[in-house]
């Protein structure tokens, strides 16, 4: 696995991958921003329980994808 050490390398990234990351949290109910590069945000409405949701459900999904 590539490690990300600065801007450089995240703009690197495996787009194909992300694009398949994307589509799995969509199955699970989970929207994240189509372009990889764009930033991700908690917002006052998230509870605790979305924010586990969504990082139990990526972590599964990347243990598929690695």
């Amino acid at each position: 696995m590539k490690r990300i050490r600065n801007y450089r390398d995240f703009f690197s990234c495996d787009s194909a991958k992300y694009l398949r990351f994307h589509k799995e949290l969509l199955k699970r109910g989970i929207y994240f921003h189509l372009q990889q590069y764009e930033h991700l945000f908690v917002c006052a409405e998230h509870t605790t329980d979305d924010i586990e949701k969504c990082a139990s459900a990526a972590a599964q999904i990347l243990k598929t994808l690695a």
